[in-house]
């Protein structure tokens, strides 16, 4: 442990102050996204979160040094959430190759995308934000509206992310069925999606799927919960997929939307040989279509939500525990997405018809819970945004324990229509 300390410090002495917070924004960011540096360093099975992780077996960990490295990672303006953090960037720091080789993740050339950056932006986007946390909350209370742009919500998204470039979207079948109502403002020249909507995201993506052998197995805290645990590169939900909605004509400014399923905060469904999880490889997915358009994260604005699929993973488990696991996957899942997207938008999760139905794991506490620490979470974030939702389910049909009547995710549609 001695030796790594002296590693580091030979290491930051011979490169300038500015370089350092270079390099460590690029460690950082491949420890968070947890890919390979050139096949020399992958992160463990395990994302490692162990809620009774004590100091004194992070001392053990780390050593007697801790105090010191934490002190010289914060000096360079990182702040880390976690012990689990702090601990990755040690590790990634050890095993560091040479400066420029770290320059360049596995899938995504990150030293490209980072030149089309001002000098003063490329650590707040590719490492993690320098201020993470907005004093303004920025939320607002979805009502739908026959002119969505007098709404709440378009005020407050408008300046952020009107008439972007790329819209992605990820979630579940909720999420699906938005995105399906959504009238594209644009003449479409592309619409495209996979022939197998639950196990084709891959072939449609143009990835290559990681061996059976070399696949990672969801954790107790990690999805799929169901179908994809006994299917290889297949999502529980079915409904989804992808699809991919462009229109790109000549001496026109391209505009796409494209939507993924993503129906857990953390979960193992889509694996490559560079990404151990959807979540990762959403954010390669994401970062490829930005790149092969010449477009940065400063033309995209990302759509999410996870909840009612987590709360599969919290049978058996106290409320208290499950929503410290969704907690923790959330924070890992936006740190890996503010890297691809310039806005994010978190919308609610929604409630059930029948909470109390022994037959379905979900529960309006449980989902209220988590929309409280998902709006916590967003706030960490610039252009971070929560719309909440919550209010129009509870007033909207319902078809069955979770989904809704068209009205509810049409409102919603025309919201984010009349901003693209």
């Amino acid at each position: 442990m001695k030796n790594a300390v002296g590693q580091i410090h030979h290491v930051l002495r011979r490169i300038s102050r500015r370089d350092a917070i270079f390099l460590i924004a690029l460690v950082y960011f491949a420890s968070a996204a947890s890919w390979s540096f050139m096949g020399l360093y992958s992160r463990n099975d395990d994302l490692g979160f162990d809620i009774e992780f004590s100091l004194q077996e992070e001392n053990e960990i780390l050593g007697t040094n801790v105090g010191k490295v934490r002190h010289l990672l914060e000096e360079i303006d990182l702040v880390f959430d976690s012990k689990e953090d702090l601990r990755n960037a040690w590790e990634t720091l050890k095993a560091l190759p040479p400066v420029e080789r770290a320059a360049r993740l596995r899938g995504i050339q990150v030293r490209t995308l980072m030149r089309k950056l001002p000098p003063n932006e490329r650590i707040n986007r590719f490492g993690r934000e320098v201020d993470p946390y907005n004093d303004e909350d920025l939320s607002c209370v979805h009502t739908p509206m026959d002119d969505p742009t007098k709404s709440e919500c378009y005020q407050l998204l408008s300046p952020a992310i009107q008439s972007k470039q790329a819209w992605f979207f990820a979630g579940d079948s909720q999420m699906g069925k938005i995105f399906g109502e959504i009238q594209f403002p644009y003449q479409i020249t592309t619409s495209r999606g996979p022939q197998d909507k639950r196990c084709g995201f891959l072939s449609y993506a143009g990835l290559p799927a990681a061996k059976h052998h070399e696949r990672k197995f969801p954790s107790f805290f990690q999805g799929p919960s169901k179908y994809g645990r006994e299917h290889d590169g297949c999502s529980d939900v079915k409904s989804v997929g992808a699809r991919f909605i462009e229109s790109a004509l000549p001496n026109k400014t391209n505009h796409f939307m494209e939507i993924m399923t993503v129906d857990h905060a953390s979960d193992t469904a889509q694996q490559t040989p560079y990404t151990s999880s959807t979540q990762e490889t959403a954010a390669l997915h994401f970062a490829n279509q930005l790149q092969f358009r010449g477009m940065t994260f400063n033309d995209s604005v990302c759509i999410m939500n996870t909840g009612l699929h987590d709360q599969k993973l919290c049978v058996g488990k106290s409320h208290e525990h499950c929503l410290i696991i969704y907690h923790r996957n959330v924070v890992t899942y936006l740190n890996l997405m503010h890297n691809v997207c310039g806005a994010m938008v978190w919308i609610s999760t929604t409630p059930v018809r029948d909470p109390g139905n022994p037959e379905y794991p979900q529960s309006n506490a449980m989902s209220q819970d988590m929309n409280m620490a998902a709006k916590e979470i967003m706030k960490r974030f610039k252009n971070g945004f929560f719309l909440d939702t919550w209010a129009v389910g509870m007033k909207s049909e319902f078809v069955d324990n979770a989904h809704f009547t068209r009205p509810y995710y049409v409102g919603i549609a025309e919201l984010f229509a009349s901003l693209m």
